[in-house]
Parts: structure tokens; sequence; C-alpha cells
């Protein structure tokens, strides 16, 4: 798997708290950043993707469904980030890994950075030790 972190969000308050707990915590994965579908495709097939449900330019849920119909993302761990548990039934029926809730505003990515941070390096780990 790959050590790429991919952070689907428009929202620079989460995703600056994201990008300094995962620079302190996974030194060893890199973050990429995309605000819509449409800048996903360029990129590596990363090792995780962090999916904020509170997008402005298009429906989450929408890139959710999109992941899971997506050949090269099926095995790819999508973790949705969730700011209200309503939306946790949905996201879990499209197919998301894991929803976590977050307040921005308290500082509560920090907490769930380091967690991601652990999941990826354990995958990023796992990965290499296939390819000898």
């Amino acid at each position: 798997m790959s050590n790429l972190i991919l952070l689907v969000s428009d929202d620079g308050g989460v995703d600056r708290q994201l990008r300094l707990a995962l620079a302190r915590s996974a030194p060893g994965c890199h973050l990429a950043l995309a605000t819509r579908r449409a800048e996903i495709e360029p990129w590596h097939t990363p090792g995780l993707v962090l999916l904020d449900l509170t997008l402005a330019h298009e429906p989450a849920l929408d890139i959710l469904r999109w992941f899971r119909s997506e050949q090269r993302y099926e095995e790819v761990p999508v973790f949705v980030l969730a700011p209200k548990t309503s939306e946790v039934v949905d996201a879990y029926a499209l197919g998301a890994n894991s929803c976590l809730l977050h307040n921005a505003d308290r500082g509560e990515l920090g907490h769930i950075a380091h967690g991601i941070a652990a999941y990826a390096s354990l995958i990023a780990e796992s990965g290499s030790r296939r390819l000898h």
C-alpha cells in the first residue's frame, strides 16, 4: 500500500489541523489535498482516504459512492470525517470503512489525526513487507 494519505476537504481549518497533526504523528506519510473529485483522478492510488462530509463544491457522499465504484480504489480504506452522527449511517451504507465525528472548532482533529497516522503507518509498513 502507498504511504499517501488523500484528504478530500475544502475546509481550511480542518486541512490545517490535519496537516500539522499528521506531520507530527506520521512523518513517513505524505498528505495530498483535493477539494473535489476532479482533482483526485490524476494522483497515484493512496493508501488511505480521509473524506470530509462538509464539502461545499459537490456532495461528499457522491464522492464516496464514486470511490467504491472505481476498481483502483476498492481496496483503499476510506475514513469519513463527519460533524454529525446523522451522516454516519449513509456513509457506512455507501462503503466507508470508518466514520470519525469531529468538531474542528474544538481542536479534536489532533486526536483523530494521531489515530489515523497510526493506522496509515501500519498500512504503509504492511505494504512494504509484501514487496520484499
